[in-house]
């Protein structure tokens, strides 16, 4: 399975540094709704900040900074295009 990116944002100049942790929480609370969540991100290393992978939680985030952050694709999309795959391999036998 890979993986795909998901735009968190650009932290905002109007706030000051930052943990990483809050730092996401404060972007996009819909995909970090816990202090929790956003650490577990981090630890799993699926944020990146200004294209490097943060795997520690004491990271500070400074405004103008990019996060994104790395989500696997669905076994189903990867399980599909292997279907789509194997239907196009000829078989020649003879009886």
């Amino acid at each position: 399975a890979g993986f795909s990116t998901i735009d968190i944002g650009v932290f905002p100049s109007s706030q000051s540094p930052s943990p990483i942790a809050r730092a996401l929480m404060a972007i996009a609370p819909h995909r970090f709704p816990s202090i929790s969540s956003a650490k577990r991100a981090c630890r799993r290393g699926l944020i990146l900040v200004d294209g490097q992978v943060i795997k520690y939680n004491s990271f500070i985030c400074h405004p103008g900074q990019h996060l994104t952050e790395l989500v696997r694709t669905r076994p189903s999309e990867v399980l599909v295009e292997a279907s789509e795959e194997a239907m196009k391999v000829k078989v020649a036998y003879e009886d």
